[in-house]
């Protein structure tokens, strides 16, 4: 399984997305690792509202920095 570190994160202007930058170790692993991301959007969502640590829910997205590179 890979290893997956949370980089940083962009919301947007008026706080309706987010994008969880990552890094993924092996590289060949990303593709994988973002589908396990994606699928945990939910909990995500549900952890985000339930700690109050959001004033605005955004939608939540992931990408890796080679992603963010192209």
């Amino acid at each position: 399984s890979p290893l997956i570190t949370v980089l940083g994160a962009e919301v947007s202007a008026d706080a309706r997305r987010a994008t969880i930058r990552v890094s993924v170790f092996p590289e060949t692993e990303e593709a994988h690792a973002l589908a396990y991301l994606r699928r945990k959007r939910r909990a995500l969502r549900e952890y985000a509202k339930t700690h109050g640590i959001l004033k605005t829910l955004p939608f939540f997205d992931f990408a890796t920095e080679r992603q963010r590179k192209v």
